[in-house]
């Protein structure tokens, strides 16, 4: 398109007029074309969404997710064919809930497994595990105060046991199912 105006232009003349209808189609054609050829496949072929995908198809009503930011957030209902129906408790939730009650969060969050455990709930871990999230870096947890970081909610998670259902890799974040704990 620019290529078509560059070669019609003359001084003084004009080429195509700004408020054609024709230009504007092109320009929008043009985005659009663009958009579906390089952007869209990066967006669909994003490891957090493929991760949403398969926690979608292993997830029910029951069951009790783990993740450090929501998993039922409106803009994943528009790439999933439906929402998560599992309760999700998001590291976010924990750390706003106890502020800077450390310990307490953690004993909160045993709590909290151990009791969907003990119900007969399926408890998973999305996108947490094995992820090497660092301190202070990257969403969640820069935005996490009072000295939260990943170290605080794998301590906890480290004492149930792992039944790994997708490992992380470069296509998509991981899902690990907790066992009850072994031993005291």
């Amino acid at each position: 398109m620019v290529g078509l105006v560059w070669d019609q232009y003359a001084l003084g003349a004009r080429g195509i007029p700004w408020n054609s209808p024709i230009l504007l189609a092109a320009i929008v054609i043009g985005l659009g074309t663009y958009n579906a050829a390089a952007l869209l496949p990066d967006a669909l072929a994003n490891r957090g969404l493929a991760g949403l995908r398969e926690l979608l198809k292993l997830t029910t009503r029951d069951d009790l997710v783990i993740s450090p930011a929501t998993v039922k957030s409106r803009i994943n209902e528009f790439y999933l064919d439906r929402p998560i129906q599992a309760e999700n408790l998001t590291v976010v939730a924990l750390a706003d809930e106890h502020g800077a009650d450390l310990p307490g969060m953690q004993a909160d969050l045993a709590d909290r497994i151990d009791r969907a455990l003990r119900g007969e709930r399926r408890v998973f871990v999305f996108g947490l595990i094995g992820e090497g999230h660092e301190k202070q870096r990257n969403y969640p947890w820069t935005f996490l105060g009072h000295d939260y970081g990943p170290d605080t909610f794998l301590a906890v998670l480290e004492k149930y046991q792992y039944d790994p259902i997708a490992l992380p890799n470069r296509e998509h974040l991981g899902i690990i199912r907790l066992r009850p704990r072994v031993g005291p």
